[in-house]
């Protein structure tokens, strides 16, 4: 699958798909893109990390004029292999499929074995980090 989007990527909306009085110069930031819909926020000022709204869009409404990290200590993505932790368990990156752009991952210590699929703004969201 193709994807036209990454997390970060700052869009806009194409001039064609503007509602009557909207503001073209209006800036969101993309948190994933999936079966060609993009879902996107709107920045708190002096904040990236903030939403002020959530929407989602089909890719082909939206053009890209930048990018920004969202994730935590520069991590946006994970390698098959990394041992990620939050603040209540710890985990294996065992499989990663481009094009769903889903992380398989694995417990470790009492849940050695158990595995979930979860997206990068997921495993962003519930605090894992490279250890």
């Amino acid at each position: 699958m193709n994807f036209k989007f990454e997390m970060g990527d700052i869009v806009k909306i194409d001039q064609n798909w503007l509602d009557p009085g909207e503001n073209p110069d209006t800036k969101y930031i993309v948190r994933d893109e999936w079966d060609g819909k993009v879902e996107v926020y709107l920045p708190k000022e002096n904040d990236i990390k903030a939403f002020k709204g959530i929407w989602t869009w089909a890719n082909y409404m939206l053009y890209k004029v930048g990018h920004v990290n969202i994730a935590p200590d520069g991590v946006e993505y994970y390698e098959v292999g990394d041992v990620l932790a939050n603040d209540k368990t710890t985990v294996i990156v065992v499989k990663y499929k481009p094009e769903t752009r889903m992380y398989t991952i694995e417990g470790t210590g009492n849940s050695a074995g158990l595995t979930h699929e979860k997206s990068r703004p997921d495993l962003i969201h519930e605090g894992y980090m490279k250890v």
